[in-house]
């Protein structure tokens, strides 16, 4: 393939990537189905990384929170919090309903074992 059909094709890539940014939700979930993090990807983690432990009522160094493919991943140490995984999720869920952040992937991290609990996906309600 010489240069030049290279950066034909290159360019059809990033006008139809463009043209596809006004029908924003269909680009997303297109780009989300390839596992591409979007900026909207990062600035929703960054926002949810700036709220969220405050709303659960736990220090920022029990929750970890990074951008996913389309998702938000959030994982919580309970460490000595006596709230039940159920509890999390709860409390997750009523933050995506307040805040129209979502989704988010939850994994509630118990201390005293070594094992993850299930991830638990908290999608926001429409």
């Amino acid at each position: 393939m010489s240069a030049t059909t290279k950066l034909a094709f290159l360019l059809c890539l990033c006008i139809s990537g463009t043209g596809c940014e006004t029908q924003s939700g269909s680009t997303r979930s297109t780009f989300s189905n390839l596992g591409v993090i979007q900026i909207r990807d990062i600035q929703q983690a960054n926002v949810c990384r700036e709220n969220l432990p405050t709303f659960l009522g736990l220090p920022k160094r029990q929750v970890e929170i990074e951008p996913g493919s389309g998702i938000t991943v959030v994982t919580i140490e309970r460490g000595k919090d006596s709230r039940s995984k159920d509890d999390f999720v709860k409390k997750v869920q009523e933050y995506v309903n307040q805040s129209g952040q979502g989704p988010i992937k939850l994994r509630v991290y118990p201390e005293d074992s070594m094992i993850w609990s299930k991830a638990t996906i908290i999608e926001k309600q429409l």
